[in-house]
């Protein structure tokens, strides 16, 4: 199946018209014929099967995500399948996203700092209810952020404008499908390039949208490559260049949020959300500030006026289309305002184009004269270190140095030669021939052989030690053992667990993992709901606890047990199979 007709009849449900097509898959409007209101029905991987390990993932994950309620969460009516076709169906929002054409008419960055710490605070509350029971989004984008409401003129409070849509679902294609676009959101994580996805992925993607509505463009801008390295880098132009009232504390904290490294972020999306509002609530009133050096994006974000344009003819096309649900299925009845555009972020003018682009890769401006001095900035650049500040010279007439004043000159004291008289030498002496033959003599003994060479040179060698788990639990007919190999060891309930613990359905669905650095393994807690211990003690999650031989590791019923051994020869490793 690779699409419906307007009209169409699929289960429950009419099709009514089409709004786009992403990643996971294609997007209608729908009438539930069942309960008579509008819903988004959305046809999961319609361009190929999917194995059937896949499909029961699915239900598994729809399950349980499908009893999240939030109410900044677009809640889903309805999952299943029908002639082997996966769907869901949503609530529907005739807005549309952020990416819609309405929605970035409505809601055009930069957005002033209270209101983007309020609508970022929204969107944290519904992905940390999510990494509690185990889950993460691991595509936030625009375009999965329903425009619910119009901005609040009236300044209401608790205001509420955003719903978070489609959790999971593209993070499932591209794990168990074939997804049409291999490129991942500008929004995505360092860590997701090496396929690792964590909570602090969605941490790091707020982050990237906290940055565009703070400042009017995105952190990175550049080819994809580009922007893969500068994230690698955490490489990004401070805020303040875009937003004078940014403050220090603020860079600060942005900046943590956008390590390139999980361990450095906040704990939780919401430990790095209240830390932007602590740090608003000290953030000194200042007087305006005028424009910036730097154009900003102040219009409303729209299309290229001519249909001829095409976003291979930007600078930044590279960059605006790593957006993750915007290939365009364009119906021949759809309208501008029913389909999101094919651009990943937004759409800036051309020559504000140039200019972010010749920033970004530290180039002079292409319209403005660069002048002779640069202004200093308050902070270093990344990956420089500040100078200290050079005071200039005060304009004198320079006049030759005046030599020193002679100085008599002192000679060296020279010691008197050594008296010209003979050394006494020391008389010869004969061997002393009754000790000698009295010393006993060292026996001389055969050179070894070459095999008991070699098992000495073994024996000196060090043991080379396997990092091994041994499972017990009651579930369990008897222990079992896992040799640690890989870099990365995922624990819990979840089928695409390296260690599948099934049998205790208290155990969460991403429970746990095992990271090693420098030849020891760590081990953390990911946000499970019951925790894990260490030999009686239990980990702060997200804080990773060095192992050592004998600790022991409790996960709900489930004890491992970490030992060293030897590593046998070539002729006797065996391969352990995986706990399943």
């Amino acid at each position: 199946m690779h699409g419906l007709e307007i009209d169409q009849r699929f289960e429950r449900y009419r099709v009514l018209r089409a709004l786009g097509s992403g990643v996971s898959g294609i997007s209608y409007e729908a009438e539930d014929l069942m309960l008579h209101h509008k819903v988004t029905l959305k046809l999961i991987h319609p361009w190929s099967t999917l194995a059937d390990s896949a499909r029961r993932q699915f239900f598994r994950d729809m399950q349980s995500i499908s009893l999240l309620i939030h109410p900044f969460h677009a809640a889903m009516h309805d999952y299943g399948e029908v002639e082997g076709q996966l769907y869901i169906a949503r609530r529907f929002v005739s807005t549309g996203s952020l990416l819609s054409q309405e929605g970035r008419s409505l809601y055009s960055p930069p957005f002033s700092i209270a209101d983007t710490i309020l609508y970022a605070h929204q969107l944290a509350q519904v992905l940390h209810n999510i990494h509690r029971f185990g889950y993460i989004h691991g595509s936030l984008t625009l375009s999965n952020i329903l425009v619910l409401r119009e901005p609040n003129f009236a300044g209401e409070p608790d205001f509420a404008p955003f719903l978070l849509s489609d959790i999971g679902l593209a993070y499932f294609v591209r794990r168990f499908g074939q997804p049409r676009s291999t490129r991942l959101p500008i929004t995505a994580a360092p860590e997701q390039w090496k396929g690792r996805h964590l909570p602090a992925s969605d941490q790091y993607a707020l982050a990237v949208l906290v940055y565009l509505w703070l400042t009017g463009r995105p952190p990175f801008i550049g080819s994809p490559e580009e922007i893969e390295q500068a994230k690698h880098k955490a490489s990004f132009p401070l805020l303040s260049l875009f937003n004078p009232q940014i403050t220090l504390e603020q860079e600060g904290i942005m900046r943590r949020a956008l390590n390139a490294s999980p361990d450095a972020r906040y704990p939780t999306i919401l430990a790095f959300i209240e830390a932007m509002q602590s740090s608003l609530a000290r953030q000194p009133k200042l007087p305006e500030q005028p424009q910036p050096s730097v154009p900003v994006a102040t219009e409303p974000l729209a299309y290229p006026a001519k249909e001829s344009m095409s976003l291979a003819e930007l600078e930044l096309n590279d960059a605006l289309s790593l957006e993750e649900n915007d290939i365009i299925a364009a119906a021949p009845n759809a309208t501008n305002h029913d389909v999101e555009p094919i651009s990943s972020t937004f759409l800036l003018d051309q020559n504000a184009i140039r200019l972010l682009t010749a920033m970004a890769k530290g180039e002079k401006s292409p319209s403005e004269p660069s002048p002779e001095i640069e202004p200093a900035s308050p902070l270093p650049r990344p990956g420089e270190t500040p100078l200290p500040p050079v005071e200039p010279e005060p304009e004198t007439e320079r006049t030759q140095p005046e030599p020193p004043d002679p100085a008599e000159p002192v000679m060296p004291e020279v010691l008197p030669p050594a008296p010209d008289t003979a050394q006494p030498q020391p008389e010869p002496t004969l061997p002393d021939v009754e000790q000698e033959l009295a010393t006993p003599q060292p026996e001389t003994t055969p050179a070894p052989s070459p095999d008991a060479q070699k098992k000495a040179e073994d024996a000196q060698a060090p043991v080379k030690l396997i990092t091994a788990l041994t499972i017990t639990s009651p579930y369990l007919a008897a222990p079992q053992e896992f040799h640690l190999e890989k870099e990365e060891i995922t624990l819990g309930h979840a089928g695409s667990s390296d260690i599948l613990l099934d049998q205790d359905q208290t155990t969460s669905r991403h429970h746990a993992m095992l990271q090693r650095k420098d030849n020891q393994y760590y081990v953390y807690d990911l946000l499970s709901d019951h925790g894990v211990l260490v030999n009686g003690n239990k980990l702060t999650p997200g804080i990773g606890v060095p192992l050592v031989d004998g600790d022991c590791i409790y996960i709900c019923s489930y004890t491992l047990t970490l030992h060293l051994i030897p590593m046998q020869s070539d002729h006797e490793q065996t391969k352990e199979p995986a706990i399943s």
